[in-house]
C-alpha cells in the first residue's frame, strides 16, 4: 500500500479518536513517563558496581569528618601530593596484581582540574614515578604508573564548579583488613539502590496498568463507534449490494476488520512515538557515556530500514489474501448453519464438512505463508540487532580495558543497548502490523464508500400520514442496467382497495411491490403515494407506513412479545396482546410456557408454520400501516392453520390498501383489481371474473391450478391396480 493511501486512511480514522482525546492524552503521558523510568532503570546497577562495590565517590561528594577513615601509614611518602590536596577517603581494596592487593585512596581539592593536571604533569615528569600511559576519558585523566614502585595508577576527575577528585592506587607493604568506604555508608547506599530499583519497578508497573486501562478504554471505544457506524451503513445499503456479496464477508468486516483503528492508532502509532522518544533519549545518554559506542549502536538502523522496505511491499498482498479467505470461512459457516434443517434433511453434513475443511486448508496455506514471511522478517531484524550487540560488547569491553569507560558505565551502555534495539525492533516490527491493519481499514472504508442506491435526497421531507392512494406512472426497473425486470408499468390503486399481483416465476412480481417500500427505486417513471413521488420524501417515512407479511415468515430469536412489537418497540403489553387477538394468535401464545415472554428460538423454530405466520400478522396489526403487502401468507399449511391465517388476514386487510402477491389464484376472488405480469409488462388487468372470461394467461393459470387435483387423483387411481398386483 502506497504512502498517500495509508495517510488518507489514517486521516479518515482520526475523527473516531477525537471523542477519546482525554484518554489518549493521558495514555501518551503515561507512555512518556514510562520512557523516562526506562531511561533511569540501568542507573541503580551502575551505582551498585561503581560506587558500592567499586567504592568510587559521586562527583562532588563531600564526606563528613567522622566518615573519613585514617590514611594508611604504608602509603609511599615520596609520592608527590598536590599542596592543596585533602585526604577524604575512603580507602578500600581496588584489585589484585600478581597476587598482591592494591588499595585506593581518595583526595579532593577545590582547585580547578586543569590547574591540578598541569601540576601533576610536571611533578610526575620529575619524580621516580613516571607514567607508562596517560588515558583521557573526557571527564577524567588516568595515569598508569609502574607497579614495581608500589604505585599502580592515579586518576583525576573534574567537573565545572565541583571539587577536583583524585584517586590513587598503590600496593601496601603489609596485609590489612579492607577499610574502604565506611560500612555504614555502603549499606545505606546499597539500601538506596535496592529501594530505587523497587520504586522504579513499582512506578513503571502502575503506569503500565494505567496505560493498559486507557488503551482499552480508548481503543474499544473507537472500535465500538467504527463498528456501529459500519453496521449502520450496511443496513442502509440497497439490496443489490447485499445480493452481490456473501453475508460472511460483511460479518467479517464488521467484527474483525474494525479492530484496524485500535491497531493503527494505539497498537502502532503510539508505540512508534514512544519508541522514537526512547531511542532519542538513550542515544543522547550513550553519547555522553561513550560516543563511539553510540555511533556503533546506530549502525544497524540502515539495515533495519532496508528490511522494512523489502518486506512491507510483500506482506500487504498476502495479508489481503488471508482476510479474503477467512471471510469466506465465515460465509460458509453462516450459510450452513442458517440452512441446518436442509443440510440435515438431505444428509449433506459430510459434504459441507469437506467444503469447510477445503476452505480452511486454503486459509492455513495463506496464513502459513504470511506468518513465515513475517517470521523471516523478524529473524532478519534479530540478526541485525544481535550483530550490533556483539560489536558494541567488543568495543565497550575494549574501552573498559583502556580505562575510557568504567565497568558500571559498560553495564549501563549494554542495558541501554537492549533498550535502544528494543525500540528499533518495535519500530521495524510495527510495520507488518501496520500493513495488516491498513488492509483491514481499506476493507472497512470500501463499505463506507459504497453509496446506497436508495437514499434520501438533500432536503427531503418526511412523508405525511397517507390514505393509501398508490399510483405507478411508466415505471421501469433493471438491476445494474442489465435486462429490464419491469418495463413501462402503470396502474392506480385507490385507498382501501385490494390489488392482486400474478405471474410466472421471474416475471417481476416481488420487484414491483419492493418499489412501494423503496427497497429499490425505479430506473424510469414514478411511484406515488397520495401524490408524493417516493424519491422526493425520506425513505424511513415511506417504510413506516407500509406493513408486510411474507410467505416465508421472518422472526428473530427472542421472546414472542419482542417479535410482535418489532414495528412498534414502544407498544405496551396490552397493545401487543390485542394485536395477537386480531391475528388469532393470542390463544396459542398463552399456552406457551411463559406466554408472551416465551423464547421462540432461532427464526421461531419452536413454533409451527401457522403459528409463525400469525405472529407476523400480529406484527402487521400492531404497526397499523395504511398500506399492506401480502405474499401468499397462507400457503403450505394444514387446513386448520390456513383457516385461522386467512381469517386473520381478511381482518388485517380491512380498510387498508392491500397488495397481494398471489400464487394460489383462488385467494384473489375478492380483489378489486388483478395485475398479470409477464416479462416485466402488465399483460392483463381486471377482476377475477373478467380475467377468467378473457381466456388469457390468468385463465390458463387458473385452469392449471383447478385441474391439477383431478389429474392427480386420476393418476393415483391408475396406480391402484398396479399396487394391488404387487
Amino acid at each position: 500500500m502506497n504512502r498517500p493511501e495509508a495517510l488518507h486512511l489514517f486521516r479518515r480514522l482520526l475523527p473516531y479518536a477525537r471523542p477519546h482525546a482525554r484518554a489518549l492524552v493521558l495514555l501518551l503521558s503515561a507512555n512518556i513517563l514510562m520512557v523516562l523510568l526506562g531511561l533511569a532503570q540501568p542507573w541503580p546497577m551502575k551505582v551498585l558496581v561503581d560506587n558500592v562495590i567499586g567504592g568510587r565517590p559521586f562527583p562532588g561528594e563531600i564526606y563528613l569528618p567522622w566518615d573519613i577513615p585514617p590514611m594508611r601509614k604504608d602509603f609511599p611518602a615520596d609520592f608527590p601530593l598536590y599542596p592543596n590536596l585533602t585526604y577524604v577517603g575512603p580507602q578500600q581494596l581496588a584489585g589484585w596484581i600478581n597476587g598482591s592487593r592494591f588499595d585506593r585512596l581518595w583526595f579532593k581539592t577545590m582547585d580547578a582540574g586543569p590547574t591540578l593536571l598541569h601540576w601533576y604533569e610536571e611533578a610526575l615528569a620529575a619524580s621516580p614515578y613516571p607514567p607508562s600511559a596517560v588515558i583521557d576519558t573526557g571527564w577524567s585523566k588516568r595515569y598508569r604508573l609502574d607497579p614495581t614502585t608500589r604505585l599502580v595508577e592515579m586518576e583525576i576527575f573534574w567537573a565545572t564548579g565541583q571539587p577536583t577528585v583524585v584517586g590513587i592506587d598503590y600496593i601496601p607493604t603489609f596485609e590489612a583488613p579492607d577499610i574502604g568506604v565506611p560500612m555504614i555508608r555502603r549499606i545505606w547506599l546499597l539500601t538506596a539502590v535496592a529501594v530505587a530499583t523497587l520504586l522504579l519497578f513499582a512506578l513503571k508497573g502502575l503506569l503500565s496498568l494505567a496505560a493498559t486501562y486507557l488503551n482499552l478504554e480508548a481503543g474499544q471505544g473507537m472500535v465500538l463507534r467504527l463498528r456501529s457506524d459500519l453496521f449502520n451503513h450496511l443496513q442502509r445499503l440497497s439490496l443489490p449490494f447485499h445480493d452481490s456479496r456473501p453475508v460472511g464477508d460483511s460479518i467479517y468486516r464488521v467484527t474483525a476488520d474494525t479492530y484496524s483503528i485500535q491497531t493503527l492508532l494505539l497498537g502502532s502509532l503510539f508505540p512508534l512515538l514512544t519508541s522514537s522518544l526512547t531511542l532519542v533519549g538513550m542515544f543522547a545518554i550513550l553519547w555522553r557515556l561513550d560516543w563511539p559506542l553510540a555511533l556503533l549502536a546506530l549502525l544497524v538502523a540502515p539495515f533495519l530500514y532496508s528490511s522494512v522496505r523489502y518486506y512491507a511491499a510483500r506482506l500487504a498482498p498476502r495479508s489481503e489474501e488471508v482476510k479474503y479467505l477467512e471471510s469466506g470461512v465465515v460465509s460458509l459457516v453462516q450459510r450452513v448453519l442458517s440452512a441446518i434443517r436442509l443440510v440435515q434433511t438431505f444428509a449433506r453434513e459430510d459434504r459441507e464438512q469437506e467444503h469447510f475443511v477445503r476452505q480452511n486448508r486454503e486459509v492455513v496455506r495463506a496464513r502459513t505463508s504470511l506468518t513465515m514471511q513475517q517470521t523471516s522478517f523478524h529473524l532478519v531484524v534479530d540478526a541485525v540487532t544481535v550483530a550490533g550487540t556483539a560489536a558494541v560488547i567488543w568495543l565497550g569491553g575494549y574501552h573498559v580495558l583502556q580505562g575510557r569507560l568504567s565497568l558500571g558505565g559498560l553495564m549501563v551502555a549494554l542495558g541501554y543497548l537492549g533498550a535502544v534495539y528494543g525500540p528499533l525492533s518495535t519500530i521495524s516490527g510495527t510495520f507488518p502490523v501496520i500493513q495488516d491493519a491498513l488492509v483491514s481499514a481499506r476493507r472497512v472504508f470500501e463499505v463506507f464508500d459504497t453509496v446506497p442506491e436508495v437514499r434520501d435526497r438533500p432536503g427531503a421531507l418526511p412523508l405525511p400520514p397517507v390514505r393509501g392512494h398508490v399510483r405507478f406512472e411508466g415505471v421501469s426497473f433493471s438491476y445494474d442496467n442489465a435486462q429490464p425486470v419491469l418495463q413501462d408499468v402503470s396502474f392506480e390503486v385507490l385507498p382501501g382497495q385490494t390489488i392482486g399481483i400474478v405471474g410466472l416465476s421471474g416475471a417481476g412480481k416481488t420487484t414491483l411491490v419492493s418499489l412501494i417500500t423503496r427497497l429499490y427505486d425505479p430506473t424510469a417513471g414514478r411511484v406515488l403515494i397520495d401524490g408524493y413521488d417516493l424519491r422526493e420524501v425520506q425513505v424511513r417515512s415511506v417504510r413506516e407506513q407500509v406493513g408486510l407479511v411474507l410467505q416465508e415468515t421472518v422472526l428473530f430469536s427472542g421472546r414472542v412479545a419482542e417479535n410482535i412489537a418489532y414495528g412498534r418497540p414502544d407498544a405496551t403489553l396490552e397493545e401487543i396482546a390485542e394485536a395477537a387477538r386480531q391475528a388469532n394468535a393470542h390463544d396459542f401464545i398463552m399456552r406457551l410456557p411463559d406466554g408472551y415472554q416465551s423464547d421462540i428460538g432461532q427464526d421461531g423454530v419452536k413454533l409451527s408454520g401457522g403459528q409463525r405466520q400469525r405472529v407476523a400478522i400480529a406484527r402487521a396489526f400492531l404497526k397499523n400501516a395504511p398500506i399492506l403487502i401480502l405474499d401468499e401468507p397462507a400457503s403450505a399449511m394444514d387446513a386448520e392453520a390456513e383457516a385461522a391465517v386467512m381469517e386473520a388476514t381478511a381482518r388485517l386487510m380491512h380498510g387498508r390498501t392491500t397488495f397481494i402477491v398471489a400464487h394460489r389464484l383462488s385467494t384473489l376472488r375478492q380483489a378489486d383489481q388483478i395485475l398479470v405480469i409477464e416479462d416485466g409488462h402488465i399483460a392483463e388487468r381486471g377482476t377475477h371474473a373478467e380475467l377468467l372470461a378473457r381466456g388469457g394467461l390468468y385463465a390458463r393459470l387458473h385452469t392449471l391450478q383447478t385441474e391439477a387435483p383431478r389429474d392427480g387423483d386420476a393418476q393415483a387411481s391408475s396406480l391402484q391396480p398396479e399396487e394391488a398386483k404387487r
